[in-house]
């Protein structure tokens, strides 16, 4: 397998006024292209332990139906790439947020398909069993970031913040306050906090090229995030992962090659062979 590093270096950046920014940017090809791998074959919670440092060495569960699986959500389709993209990036994304979460946090695991549908991503804070704050992830990966983030983010966001999807985050995040351990009947009433504004974050993360990458680039990707009214700045964050190349489709084609590889490389490992946890 790859090394144990992380494979993504975030800091903070100036968006504008009305958001605060976020960039990462690759720090391991190969260490990114294996955890997508892994996230394709269906077990991101080993990538979840290895970015957490805890057993980088647990084996990789790679039955041929699994790796058939894995290396079609990483090929290409009839000629549609961005389905394909949208899967890698989401798994980018949600890796970003696995380097940064911390104790209490908890998250749904990426789409395992070519193209996500519905909520692309859910991050939840518990403290003293009750959500403190959640996130709600959007991530594209497009030629023309501004455009949509102005179309496609924005409308997920603006169903969000008006209610419309309200059932939808209730299901995930009573899912996740399972995750937490709390009591079968302490959930319903711990999820509905999901529905406060004062708690929400949201987070729109977009692929960019070295090129549309600067403040004053950002900002004109963001433009109209203000429109998410009754927030703070620091309710509303645009992340970009900065790629190092400049054409976006062949570098994201390229890490998929890598990634089918290592799905190549895992071993059918027999399920009494894995650890006890």
């Amino acid at each position: 397998m790859a090394n144990a590093s992380k494979p993504l270096i975030l800091k903070d950046v100036v968006v504008n006024e009305h958001c605060t920014g976020e960039q990462w940017t690759l720090l391991d090809f190969d260490q990114l292209a294996y955890l997508i791998a892994v996230i394709a074959l269906g077990q991101a919670q080993h990538v979840a332990i290895v970015l957490a440092g805890l057993n980088p060495g647990s084996p990789v569960l790679g039955l041929t139906e699994l790796k058939d699986q894995a290396k079609k959500v990483l090929t290409v389709a009839k000629t549609k790439p961005w389905q394909r993209d949208g899967f890698i990036f989401e798994a980018i994304s949600w890796i970003a947020a696995q380097q940064a979460a911390g104790p209490g946090d908890f998250m749904r695991d990426p789409h395992i398909k070519s193209t996500t549908q519905g909520l692309d991503g859910l991050l939840i804070h518990v403290e003293k069993g009750a959500i403190a704050r959640s996130i709600i992830f959007e991530d594209k990966c497009s030629g023309d970031p501004k455009k949509i983030f102005a179309g496609q983010v924005m409308k997920s966001f603006r169903d969000y913040h008006a209610a419309k999807r309200s059932g939808e985050l209730l299901a995930a995040a009573g899912e996740l306050l399972r995750q937490a351990d709390l009591p079968a009947l302490a959930v319903p009433k711990a999820a509905a906090a999901i529905l406060d504004l004062k708690k929400r974050r949201y987070r729109a993360s977009l692929a960019v090229t070295p090129d549309v990458d600067s403040d004053v680039a950002r900002a004109e990707i963001f433009t109209g995030y203000e429109n998410l009214a009754g927030l703070t700045a620091d309710q509303r964050l645009g992340a970009v992962f900065k790629i190092p190349d400049s054409e976006l489709r062949p570098w994201f084609e390229a890490l998929a090659t890598a990634a089918r590889s290592h799905v190549d490389a895992q071993t059918a490992t027999a399920m009494d062979d894995l650890t006890d946890v």
